[in-house]
C-alpha cells in the first residue's frame, strides 16, 4: 500500500502563533539584512509592506526561511488557506491579495519550485491542499492558474514520496469527502475546479510516472483513498455478503447516481487528461476520448474502475485505439501488461488485477 505523506489532519499552517485580535505589526529593525526584511514582512502579514519590498528589491522574493525553508510565496498562499485568517472579520488584512501572489511569483519563478523543510511542499502543493469543508475551491483554482502561468515547471515538483500537487489535492479532498456525492464551493462551482485548472494547464499530471521501485499514479492514488466506494459502485465490496452488498449499493449514494459522484467525475477527466489529445477538458461528453482504452493503458489499472468504465462505455471495448496505439483494443492492451520478475518484480497486485481485468 501507499505511504501517505499527509498527516490525518491537514498540515498546520507555518506561521508564527498570535492572538486573532492583535497582530504585532512593527516594521523589523533597520539593522535588518534586506533579503530577510521581505520574509518577514509576510511572516508579520504586512502584505502592503510586501508588496513595496518587492516592487523596490524583487530579488528578495527568493529568500528561504532558516527555519521552516518557506519563502514569501509560500506565506501568501498559505494565509488564503488558514481557516483562522480566511473566517476571521480581517480576513481583507490577514489574507495574502491574489494580486500579490502574482507580484511574487513574476518576481521570483524559483520561489515557486522551492519546497518547505517539513512535508516538501511547493507553495503551488499549498494551494491544492484542501484544509476544510469549507475552503474556497474557486480561491484555490485562482491562485493555481496565477502560480502556473508564471511559473509552469512548478507542476512537476514533487514531494520526497513522489507526490506531485495533484496528488496532494487528491488526497486532502478525499480526506474530507469520503461517502459524499458532488460537493459545491461557496461560489457554486462543482468541486471539479481545482482538477480542471490544473490538467488545463499540465495535463500529464494525469499519467502515471516511475518513482523509485514503484509506479506513482493520480487514478491508482484516487481509488486508494476511496476504495471502499469504488467497490461498492462496481458491486465488488469483499466486505459484505451478497445480501448485504446489494442492500447497501441500492442506497449508496455513489451507486445510485454515478455521475454524481466527484470521485467518478474526477477519474473520467483525468482519463481525458492523459489521452493528450485537447487542452480543452470543459467538455460534458466524456466518450471524446476512449476512457476505457485509456484505462487499460495504465499498467495495472484497478479493476473497480475499469469494471465501471465498461459498463459505462461498452461500445469502446470493441473498438481499436489510434494509430499511434497499433490500434490495438482494449483487451490487446490488458494483456500487454507486464507481469515478469525483471520488469515489476513479479509485482502479485499488478498479476491478479490482469488475471481480473481480462
Amino acid at each position: 500500500s501507499l505511504s501517505w505523506s499527509l498527516e490525518q489532519s491537514a498540515p498546520e499552517i507555518d506561521m508564527p502563533e498570535r492572538e486573532m485580535d492583535h497582530v504585532n505589526i512593527s516594521r523589523p529593525s533597520t539593522t535588518a539584512c534586506a533579503k530577510k526584511r521581505l520574509y518577514e514582512f509576510a511572516q508579520q502579514l504586512q502584505w502592503d509592506l510586501v508588496a513595496d519590498e518587492c516592487r523596490a528589491n524583487p530579488w528578495a522574493a527568493k529568500y528561504v526561511g532558516e527555519v521552516d525553508g518557506t519563502t514569501a510565496l509560500h506565506l501568501a498562499v498559505m494565509s488564503r488557506a488558514n481557516p483562522a485568517y480566511r473566517d476571521s472579520e480581517s480576513r481583507s488584512e490577514r489574507c495574502a491579495p491574489l494580486s500579490l501572489i502574482e507580484q511574487l511569483v513574476i518576481a521570483s519563478p524559483e520561489a515557486a519550485i522551492i519546497r518547505c523543510a517539513d512535508k516538501k511542499y511547493t507553495p503551488l502543493a499549498y494551494a491544492c491542499l484542501v484544509v476544510d469543508k469549507d475552503y474556497g475551491m474557486e480561491d484555490s483554482a485562482n491562485m493555481i492558474r496565477t502560480i502556473l502561468q508564471h511559473a509552469p515547471h512548478s507542476a512537476m515538483v514533487f514531494t520526497d514520496e513522489g507526490f506531485s500537487a495533484l496528488d496532494v489535492h487528491i488526497i486532502s479532498y478525499s480526506r474530507l469527502h469520503q461517502h459524499k456525492e458532488e460537493v459545491f464551493s461557496s461560489t457554486g462551482r462543482s468541486a471539479t475546479v481545482v482538477l480542471r485548472t490544473l490538467l488545463k494547464e499540465c495535463p500529464g499530471l494525469a499519467e502515471a510516472r516511475p518513482y523509485g521501485d514503484r509506479t506513482r499514479g493520480p487514478i491508482e492514488l484516487l481509488y486508494r483513498c476511496n476504495l471502499n466506494e469504488f467497490k461498492i459502485a462496481s458491486g465488488q465490496d469483499i466486505t459484505m455478503a451478497p445480501k448485504q452488498t446489494k442492500q447497501r449499493t441500492a442506497t449508496c449514494s455513489v451507486a445510485s447516481v454515478l455521475s454524481d459522484w466527484w470521485a467518478w467525475s474526477w477519474t473520467l477527466l483525468m482519463l481525458q487528461a492523459a489521452s493528450h489529445r485537447s487542452r480543452d477538458f470543459a467538455c460534458e461528453d466524456e466518450s471524446a476520448c476512449s476512457v476505457v482504452h485509456e484505462a487499460t493503458r495504465i499498467v495495472g489499472c484497478p479493476v473497480p474502475i475499469l469494471s465501471l468504465l465498461i459498463d459505462r462505455f461498452p461500445d469502446q471495448v470493441r473498438q481499436r485505439g489510434p494509430l499511434e496505439w497499433r490500434h490495438n483494443c482494449a483487451l490487446h492492451e490488458v494483456c500487454s501488461w507486464p507481469t515478469d520478475d525483471i520488469r515489476l518484480d513479479g509485482d502479485p497486485v499488478i498479476r491478479k488485477r490482469k488475471a481480473k481485468a481480462i
